[in-house]
């Protein structure tokens, strides 16, 4: 109803009917004025869920192309002798980020910034040297955001005081500090964790072997007390007796010269002197090789000699408790230093060699035991072989296939000086030629059984 037809129902209509127009009429109007602000929402919502609905699909689509930049990356990491190579990966690396910014991604910078636990995942600690205490040490998978949302954390390694490692306080006793890191390296020893969480063990020993050799040491115990974090700092920048044929020497550096004596400061002697340099030292990385065991030698411990580059021979103490995955580790046996740096160190993961007889799960081992079908109708006593010698095994009469008999301490070593188990499989075996004294012994069963001769068993 327009204003018109309002005045018109003006002249022709009473007072009351009047009122009641216009009530009517105003309602109308902002039922209109509803409808259109609910088409005003829906035409929203519909539009966020229409961008959310791409996001989505962009992120799916975007997922799997940072696992094949994560294989790019470590593989420009680790290198090659081949140059074309090399340069094929770091331009198909290009192009795979060059995508991913298109398509709206970008990575997160993460070293040296604090640790913000929305966009970092932590997966290790290291003792803060020479940075604040919950910096990210180093990123060991890079992040990436899509727009305004997290695409990916970044994985990152996390500066944490030295004290804190240990799980004590910044003026605990030297007692106090030794029952920590022995009950934390008792906890955490990789050869006494399950196979999968055996590598982080061994990250997590080594940051705690790290903080003990700090907090032990008076020496360096005094200076981290007085210095913080940056107790090292300069340690490894030290200048040797006298010159060296692979000191580096700031006068040799041009311009540089001038940026290096503002950070480390002058050499003593004279501007312009060759007799004093710099030596950086560097310490050797670590290695890690498969160490393959037999099972008498996860059953007994032994030694086995290994070879090294260069022709070294080691001998390498296969401990009780190893493990499939085991990790072994051989201090100052990685590659050398730099100038006089320290070795790295061998990792050796122990790989188990299948055995004939036996398979090892956890700390058990199986091993498959036929019967003939008497032996298991009737059961009784059997002798078999183990690890540890002939044993007397009990059948129970009518046991059937697939059934585990159970050798309670016969099977893998324990670290704590048990032992876990044997378990025969019983596998029934049917005489594939019997004598003929057998088949009519089996005719006999099959007229005398109970059991109808022409349906499976058990039907």
């Amino acid at each position: 109803m327009d204003a018109s037809e309002i005045d018109a129902a003006d002249r022709a209509a009473g007072p009351d009917e009047v009122e009641g127009l216009r009530h009517a009429l105003e309602e109308e109007r902002q039922r209109n004025r509803r409808l259109l602000s609910d088409y005003d929402n829906l035409r929203r919502r519909m539009a966020r869920e229409q961008e959310a609905a791409r996001q989505d699909g962009r992120r799916a689509a975007l997922l799997p192309l940072l696992a094949v930049l994560d294989a790019l990356e470590h593989a420009l990491a680790a290198g090659s002798t081949d140059p074309d190579f090399y340069e094929g990966v770091a331009a198909t690396h290009r192009l795979f980020v060059s995508a991913l910014r298109e398509a709206g991604a970008a990575p997160i910078e993460s070293a040296g910034r604090p640790f913000d636990p929305q966009v970092h995942e932590a997966v290790a600690t290291v003792p803060a040297r020479g940075v604040a205490p919950g910096t990210v040490a180093r990123e060991v998978r890079r992040g990436w955001r899509l727009g305004n949302e997290l695409l990916r954390p970044a994985q990152v390694v996390v500066a944490a005081p030295v004290e804190a490692v240990l799980g004590v306080q910044r003026t605990a006793t030297a007692d106090e500090i030794k029952r920590a890191y022995r009950q934390l390296a008792r906890k955490h020893h990789p050869d006494l964790q399950p196979a999968a969480d055996r590598p982080a063990a061994a990250e997590r020993f080594k940051e705690i072997n790290e903080a003990y050799e700090v907090l032990s040491d008076p020496d360096k115990r005094a200076k981290y007390d007085a210095l913080g974090p940056n107790w090292k700092g300069g340690m490894d920048f030290t200048p040797p007796p006298g010159a060296a044929a692979d000191a580096v020497e700031w006068e040799d550096l041009g311009g540089f010269s001038d940026f290096f004596a503002s950070v480390f400061g002058r050499p003593t002697g004279r501007a312009g002197s060759s007799g004093r340099g710099v030596r950086i030292t560097i310490p050797g990385n670590d290695v890690e090789a498969t160490l393959p065991v037999m099972l008498e030698d996860l059953l007994h411990g032994g030694r086995r000699r290994i070879t090294l580059e260069g022709n070294r021979s080691l001998d390498v103490e296969i401990p009780l408790g190893a493990r499939e995955g085991t990790m072994l580790r051989l201090a100052g046996q990685g590659e050398r230093g730099v100038n006089d740096g320290p070795p790295g160190d061998l990792y050796l993961r122990v790989r188990m060699v299948p055995h004939p007889r036996y398979r090892v799960i956890g700390d058990d081992l199986e091993m498959d035991l036929p019967l003939w079908p008497w032996q298991a109708v009737l059961g009784g006593e059997l002798k078999i072989e183990t690890p540890d010698g002939p044993v007397t095994l009990t059948v129970p009469a009518g046991t059937q296939s697939g059934r585990r008999l159970r050798l309670r301490g016969r099977g893998l070593p324990r670290a704590n000086g048990s032992r876990g188990d044997i378990h025969a499989v019983v596998r029934i075996v049917v005489p594939e030629r019997p004598s003929a004294a057998e088949r009519e012994a089996y005719e006999t069963l099959k007229q005398r059984a109970s059991a109808p001769a022409d349906r499976p068993a058990g039907v």
